[in-house]
């Protein structure tokens, strides 16, 4: 078991290096130069989710995949910025009303009339709130968003297998 978990260990360090080397490359081929990420505080506190959610929940791990974005990224040139998700997925990005039942299902998003995913509409406002902290607010009439990020697939093939199982990998996407 110790070594099973040692392995599975290993894999899932690496899944996580590539995970961000291609998110800090994706950044440098569309010229990005600064990732605006959510900060996930309060997510665990005061939650009770079940058993499975909440051994589900903890094995995230939200700090280790910021902490190589950052240092991946700033060898890119590329600043990584945190900024509170706090009531980000249910703020209407029509009229910026707070709204907890416009959250209808777990990726539904439906006020002023219009439906959008909820990650979506996150990614909106989380984009917005940096925007208006760092005093370069664009109005929504603009049309003008920046770069979100869009809900994709993308799959993880292994492409070495050692004695000691499957090594590495890399993402590729999905069709």
């Amino acid at each position: 078991m110790r070594r099973t978990n040692i392995k599975w260990g290993r894999q899932r360090n690496h899944y996580l290096h590539v995970l961000t080397r291609w998110l800090v490359d994706l950044s440098v081929a569309h010229n990005v130069s600064t990732i605006v990420v959510g900060e996930l505080k309060g997510i665990r506190e005061d939650k009770d989710w079940g058993d499975a959610g909440n051994q589900k929940l903890y094995e995230w791990p939200f700090s280790r995949i910021i902490e190589l974005l950052t240092y991946k990224a700033a060898l890119a040139g590329i600043r990584v910025i945190k900024t509170s998700e706090r009531s980000t997925s249910t703020t209407c990005p029509l009229c910026g009303r707070s709204e907890k039942k416009a959250r209808i299902y777990r990726g539904l998003f439906v006020h002023c009339d219009k439906a959008f995913n909820a990650d979506v509409v996150g990614a909106y406002n989380i984009l917005q709130r940096y925007l208006r902290e760092t005093g370069a607010a664009v109005p929504i009439q603009s049309g003008v968003v920046g770069v979100l990020a869009r809900p994709a697939v993308n799959l993880f093939v292994w492409r070495k297998t050692t004695p000691k199982g499957r090594e590495q990998g890399t993402f590729k996407q999905a069709a």
